[in-house]
């Protein structure tokens, strides 16, 4: 969805992306585009909107299994890496 609407259908910048970051208690969404320096305000608004519509619409069931496989790529990939391993495993523990 991010990438749709940041990239393809509005062409507001160059790349997006989103990153989770599940902590024990808390989760991080951490969302990021490339932009020209005139389209940052639009990027942000699109990008707050776009986090609206996740908390007040609802998610499809296509949708969240596109999602639940995606995170299990970037899990396995973590695997093949010792410094995101590392890293994964630091970052739970603290």
């Amino acid at each position: 969805r991010l990438h749709q609407k940041i990239t393809d259908e509005t062409g507001i910048a160059y790349e997006a992306f989103g990153m989770l970051d599940n902590y024990e208690e808390i989760g991080l969404i951490e969302l990021g585009a490339t932009v020209e320096h005139d389209k940052v305000s639009l990027a942000v608004a699109t990008l707050l909107a776009l986090m609206s519509e996740l908390r007040d619409g609802v998610v499809s069931e296509l949708e969240l299994e596109k999602a639940r496989t995606r995170y299990g790529f970037t899990l396995r990939r973590v695997i093949d890496s010792a410094d995101d391993l590392a890293l994964y495993v630091g970052t739970q523990a603290i």
